[in-house]
């Protein structure tokens, strides 16, 4: 059984290799300043020039929410990144990289890359870190983060555990290749319990409303919280852990409504960790 899967493992590599080659330049690359959908972007609250304050005190400066998608679904970047340009958000993204074998999933991560949003690393086929040996470990975490490195031609430097299961192995591994790392632990990341390696979420179901997700925001807003808003598949024929496109975009309009400032994973990261030195 474990030969069969180190074969498979071998075949899924194969392909992955083969996309990223074959077809990472035949992506166009979007007119700097323009969306994929020919629109002008609207101005991101993500301003990389920003003065970051030293924080001395018990809370962060500011609210911050983070749009986070698991899994690398290959339908949802031309379902979302016109809904995001309407919106201004940047968003990060983290692939599984078995995902890769297939044009689409390509072609879509280098859409997601070019058009400003963050590709992340959730390894290479959703495996349970804790089952497995050091040697299948380091793989995951190792050739998840080459493989998605070769296709975009640039670092990446967070990591997501399949089903958000960890433990204090695989998090010691994670820390020597990673930056950061985030589990699916539902909750705020405030200055009080901030960790850069058991960041909190709050999960996105099929039933989640706008007015759950105003409610987030609310409380994030009330104690300077870091909130990461976690998807998986957007589209109409979504599972109970996918988001019908109508919803995403309702949610899109509760964020927008709430004036909360939105960021990349990295980009919040930075603001935060700037704040706990």
């Amino acid at each position: 059984m474990k030969k069969f899967a180190v074969i498979v493992l071998a075949i899924i590599l194969a392909f992955a290799a083969y996309f990223v080659y074959e077809y990472r330049a035949n992506v166009p690359t979007p007119d700097p300043g323009s969306s994929e959908t020919g629109k002008p972007d609207n101005k991101s609250a993500e301003d990389p020039e920003e003065e970051i304050v030293p924080n001395d005190g018990p809370l962060f400066n500011r609210a911050l929410v983070t749009i986070m998608f698991d899994d690398g679904w290959a339908r949802n970047p031309a379902v979302v990144i016109s809904i995001l340009d309407k919106y201004g958000f940047k968003t990060s993204h983290c692939y599984l990289t078995s995902n890769l074998a297939w044009k689409e999933a390509v072609d879509g991560m280098l859409w997601l890359d070019r058009a400003g949003h963050e590709i992340c690393s959730h390894g290479l086929i959703h495996e349970d870190l804790t089952l497995l040996s050091p040697d299948e470990l380091q793989r995951e975490l190792r050739d998840s983060k080459r493989i998605i490195e070769e296709t975009l031609g640039k670092p990446v430097e967070v990591f997501v555990s399949p089903f958000g299961i960890y433990n204090d192995t695989t998090l010691s591994a994670i820390k020597d290749v990673y930056r950061s790392h985030r589990g699916t632990q539902p909750g705020y990341n405030t200055k009080e319990n901030f960790d850069a390696y058991a960041l909190m979420v709050k999960n996105v179901f099929l039933t989640t409303t706008a007015s759950e997700v105003s409610q987030w925001i609310a409380e994030a807003q009330a104690e300077n919280a870091w909130l990461i808003i976690l998807y998986h598949e957007v589209h109409d024929e979504a599972s109970e852990f996918g988001t019908k496109p109508a919803m995403f975009e309702a949610h899109m309009q509760a964020i927008t409504q709430s004036g909360v400032v939105v960021k990349t994973y990295s980009a919040a990261l930075n603001e935060c960790q700037k704040q706990t030195k």
